[in-house]
């Protein structure tokens, strides 16, 4: 089976730890709503309360301070991809992805929709959630895998309510959440609402053991590896592969045999999978997990390091020490990564010309024209993409 070589990439980035959309509403006004991106909720959160730099000019206002976070869209594999998405969510009334806003419909008395006023503050938590809903329905992003985790009732309630009138239901790709949190205030500071996201794990944590597996295995040059599909001798490297993620399972694959062996078995005509069954331990794995170990490995050589390390330094603790309990924040990966894992301002959008047609999604797995059966990786993320 012939696959594209590391060589013949573009220049591009691992897919991020974690990046999410989310919707802030005010704990003193709870008709005050406010949409972002960020690639730390816990972080983001405190900045939009005033406890760090940074936030947003229209949340610093303390008539509406705190503020809390009501509901996450995560699952984006870029943050242009995040931006598309807040974009298209904070202007429903000029993005190109959906017709007709299906909650102007329920206000008879609006004849013209609003003008969109960039990302200002909205005022009905039931009209945002259901221009959500349509815009995870649509058939542009629809199809990434993306979750929504609810981390209100009320929010969830208003939510099902659209889902019942939706007249299409979500596609497969779109999963729902339920992580609701205690009422009142932080454990760890008294004037944070009690959700104040730090149970979020924005970190690498979730593939440093899988990085450290699939190294060994690419990395032994005497060891003979076949696909566990078309059982094919690979040569990683040359050849883009995929290592099981499971711990104790050492399965390898061509990316794009695993690929398609994945939407067969999900009965998808998509090209990017959710979910899958490891053909050798027969254990469901991720494909956004494989596919953000396989860009570390592949385009983050630096990142990918500095994570090995600290997972020997965990396990050094773990088996031969130790380690004192502190209550100091866990440190995040904001060490290793450059600044196009901060924060953006909140008019970064007044730069960017809307209209311009844009490239297919950024973690999207597109077939070349060139060849045949091939499949070529494109995880682009660059402050000059065009988000809408």
């Amino acid at each position: 089976m012939p696959s594209t070589a590391p060589e013949d990439l573009p220049s591009t980035k691992p897919i991020p730890a974690f990046y999410c959309c989310y919707l802030l509403r005010s704990a003193k006004r709870p008709g005050c709503l406010y949409i972002g991106s960020t690639p730390d909720p816990a972080r983001r959160l405190e900045q939009h309360n005033g406890f760090s730099k940074g936030g947003a000019k229209r949340t610093e206002r303390d008539t509406l301070r705190p503020w809390e976070m009501v509901t996450i869209i995560e699952g984006f594999t870029s943050r242009t991809g995040a931006l598309q998405f807040e974009w298209s969510w904070q202007h429903v009334h000029t993005t190109r992805h959906i017709g007709a806003v299906e909650t102007d419909k329920l206000n008879r008395r609006r004849k013209k929709p609003p003008v969109d006023q960039g990302s200002g503050l909205w005022t009905s938590t039931p009209k945002v959630l259901g221009n959500l809903h349509q815009l995870l329905r649509s058939t542009y992003f629809g199809t990434w895998p993306l979750t929504v985790r609810f981390l209100s009732t009320d929010a969830h309630s208003h939510w099902q309510r659209w889902t019942d009138r939706a007249d299409g239901l979500l596609p497969d790709t779109i999963h729902v959440e339920l992580d609701f949190r205690a009422e009142g205030a932080s454990v760890l500071n008294s004037n944070l609402p009690a959700n104040d996201m730090t149970h979020i794990d924005a970190t690498y944590s979730d593939i440093q053991a899988h990085l450290e597996k699939s190294t060994s295995l690419v990395n032994d040059s005497a060891r003979r590896i076949s696909c566990e599909v078309c059982k094919e001798q690979l040569s990683p490297q040359s050849d883009i592969v995929v290592v099981c993620s499971q711990r104790h399972c050492h399965a390898v694959s061509h990316v794009n045999c695993l690929s398609q062996l994945f939407l067969n078995d999900e009965g998808s005509s998509g090209l990017l999978p959710t979910f899958g069954e490891c053909p050798a331990c027969k254990r469901e794995v991720k494909w956004v997990t494989l596919m953000k170990e396989l860009s570390m490995r592949l385009h983050g050589a630096k990142t990918a390091t500095k994570l090995l390390k600290r997972e020997r330094k965990s396990k050094e603790n773990t088996e031969g020490r130790k380690s004192s309990k502190t209550s100091k924040k866990a440190k995040t990966d904001d060490d290793i990564l450059d600044d196009d894992y901060e924060d953006l301002d909140e008019d970064w959008m007044n730069v960017v010309n809307v209209d311009f047609t844009p490239e297919p999604p950024d973690h999207d797995y597109t077939k070349s024209e060139s060849s045949t059966g091939r499949v070529e990786i494109v995880i682009e993320d660059s402050e000059e993409e065009i988000f809408d």
